[in-house]
């Protein structure tokens, strides 16, 4: 088998596992593959975390594990408790509940990047709008978040050089 055919088969296993009825739809029949160009799939940016602010993060917490059967560990002494939402080894990501620092505080996902500051300058460059500058977390990372152009808050998140 080439290296090509290899390629191709691990994209296909791997759709089949993700996204069963996308992958049936684009690979049965006449066993069609995807072009697919890892150079450019390994620098795409991944949402990587997500937030759920809470007014009464404890009572945020039960309801979690109640019905997703999620884990939860806090973090320090921090009013923020990291979430484990399922298996490492299938699709999908971990996040955290936290104390609500403002009554209009959304829930937010980071986006990782290689580099923050870049990923700030063409986030403006293209009418997004830093609204909380980048921050770091010492030993661990930076942080930022901005407004895209509908007006949706994400955050940027670069992970600490180790």
């Amino acid at each position: 088998m080439s290296r090509v055919d290899l390629a191709q088969t691990f994209f296909y296993e791997h759709m089949l596992s993700v996204i069963p009825s996308v992958a049936r739809n684009l690979f049965y029949g006449e066993r069609i593959f995807a072009y697919l160009s890892f150079s450019k799939y390994r620098r795409m940016s991944r949402v990587v975390h997500f937030e759920i602010p809470a007014s009464d993060p404890k009572k945020m917490i039960d309801f979690y594990v109640r019905v997703f059967d999620w884990h939860f560990k806090q973090f320090g002494k921090n009013e923020y408790w990291i979430a484990e939402t399922g298996d490492h080894n299938k699709p999908g990501i971990n996040g955290a509940i936290m104390k609500r620092l403002h009554p209009q505080q959304p829930v937010t996902h980071d986006i990782q990047v290689n580099n923050i500051d870049e990923a700030i300058k063409k986030l403006e460059a293209n009418g997004g709008v830093l609204v909380v500058p980048k921050t770091e977390l010492p030993g661990v990372g930076w942080r930022a978040f901005f407004r895209d152009p509908e007006g949706n808050i994400h955050g940027l998140w670069q992970n600490a050089v180790k």
